[in-house]
């Protein structure tokens, strides 16, 4: 019996070839292959031919192939492989390279079934990756619900789709971390598109963020500082400050920490402005009434 492994799941794509669906097909008529299929998916990817028994592998990319329902130009594969030969045809598509993920071994059987005498619960509600042995032919399969499942098998709807029948697989739990192709991280998310993508809390001790221009220059000379009366007249036409993004902007954009933590400090120099010139004014005032009121005393004093 297989042993399910239980440590968290950590997924990476990285940059190295796998293949999504595939075919048989004959080599014939030249630089063509032979089969009456809907080729569009072939002719508009890069692609890897090989003998049935996995041998004589070759990979072709470039334009869009010449296609119709009954065959599929590829230039230079008379070249690699005899007339009439029988291969499978892959569609290359970015591997997803999963490490210390809860896994298991199972076989394709009775449909959409993957067949093993396992614990099959933690594979029930998650999100699935299933490959091949030779970690090709990759597929995620959602969940939109608890799987069917018994201590013998899983149903994973469309399986058998892309999966021939009596086909030995590997079946990932990976609905906690994923690395895509062009570089972004991202944890609980099918398509991160920043760096580091979480969907979720995180806790940490401390987090650096550079962020630039530093707004130092509010207190430049030539700093052109909005008066209090038109920053009123935007906050009472736009409900929220200048510069600053609004809540309906946050709630579908989220918002960047740095710019964020930039602009709240210029708003908090821009204030700071503001209040220096109101303490110059109410010193100003306090001066004149304080020469205003010995104006008076003296009058009174001249005055009994």
């Amino acid at each position: 019996m297989k042993k399910l492994l239980t440590i968290g799941c950590l997924v990476i794509l990285i940059n190295v070839q796998a293949t999504a669906q595939k075919i048989q097909a004959t080599v014939g008529a030249g630089a063509h292959l032979l089969k009456t299929i809907d080729w569009s998916v072939y002719a508009t990817n890069p692609i890897s031919v090989e003998n049935l028994d996995g041998t004589n592998r070759h990979f072709y990319s470039g334009a869009v192939r010449p296609a119709n329902l009954n065959a599929m130009n590829v230039p230079g594969i008379d070249l690699d492989f005899p007339q009439n030969t029988a291969v499978w045809v892959y569609v290359v598509k970015p591997r997803t390279l999963v490490v210390n993920a809860p896994n298991a071994v199972a076989t394709v059987t009775s449909g959409p079934h993957l067949i093993n005498t396992i614990d099959w619960s933690p594979f029930s509600n998650v999100r699935l990756l299933v490959e091949e042995m030779d970690g090709r032919n990759q597929h995620v399969y959602q969940a939109t619900g608890v799987r069917p499942f018994n201590p013998n098998a899983l149903m994973v709807e469309s399986l058998d789709n892309d999966f021939e029948q009596g086909t030995q697989v590997r079946v990932y739990n990976c609905d906690e971390a994923i690395i895509s192709l062009n570089g972004n991280f991202g944890i609980a998310t099918n398509n991160p598109t920043e760096k580091l993508a979480v969907n979720g809390k995180i806790r940490a001790k401390e987090i650096r963020v550079e962020a630039s221009p530093w707004p130092d220059y509010i207190f430049g000379d030539k700093y052109p500082l909005s008066s209090l009366a038109e920053v009123g007249e935007y906050v009472k036409m736009y409900k929220h400050l200048p510069e600053i993004p609004s809540a309906k902007h946050v709630e579908v954009n989220g918002i960047n920490v740095g710019e964020m933590n930039a602009l709240l400090l210029k708003k908090i120099e821009e204030l700071t402005l503001y209040l220096i010139d109101m303490k110059k004014q109410v010193d100003s005032q306090r001066i004149s009434i304080n020469q205003q009121a010995e104006k008076i005393r003296q009058l009174e004093g001249n005055n009994p």
